[in-house]
């Protein structure tokens, strides 16, 4: 009998353990829900939504390959800040927006390294990551508080 309970015991404890080390799984939020709960934490400056056409135009993306998305960049044409969520539809879109986005940060950084040197500080913080079929480039003095809440969410 004690060897039957032991063996239970073990069982049980093994189970546990599998289960705290899984870390479950959760469902990524729709990007929209995402961005509202971004706009719920930080305090963000007027920001503009991009259309397609302007997304295809300057981002060289076409919006047909995402299966939802959130383009948005600021109103004030001398600040950088930015907040792009993207969910592609397969990986290899993945691979061409991370691509197409490193270029653009890399060409805001460009144009205001002398240009104007506060705001390259905030873009050369900038984050730019894919996570799944999702990807990100977020550029905000509030970096660190935005890329928390979208890594909470995917």
């Amino acid at each position: 009998m004690k060897k039957v309970l032991s063996v239970l015991m073990v069982c049980a404890l093994a189970l546990c353990l599998f289960t705290a080390c899984s870390g479950g799984t959760t469902e990524a939020k729709p990007v929209a829900d995402i961005y509202k709960q971004i706009e719920e934490t930080v305090t963000l400056p007027e920001l503009i939504d991009s259309d397609s056409n302007y997304i295809k135009n300057y981002y060289a993306l076409d919006t047909a390959d995402f299966e939802e998305y959130v383009f948005k960049s600021s109103a004030d044409m001398m600040k950088a800040d930015t907040i792009i969520l993207i969910k592609a539809k397969d990986t290899d879109t993945v691979k061409k927006v991370e691509e197409q986005l490193g270029l653009i940060l890399e060409q805001l950084k460009k144009e205001n390294e002398n240009y104007n040197p506060s705001e390259y500080e905030i873009i050369n913080k900038g984050q730019l990551a894919s996570k799944g079929n999702y990807v990100y480039l977020v550029i905000s003095p509030d970096v660190d508080a935005i890329v928390n809440v979208i890594n909470q969410n995917i």
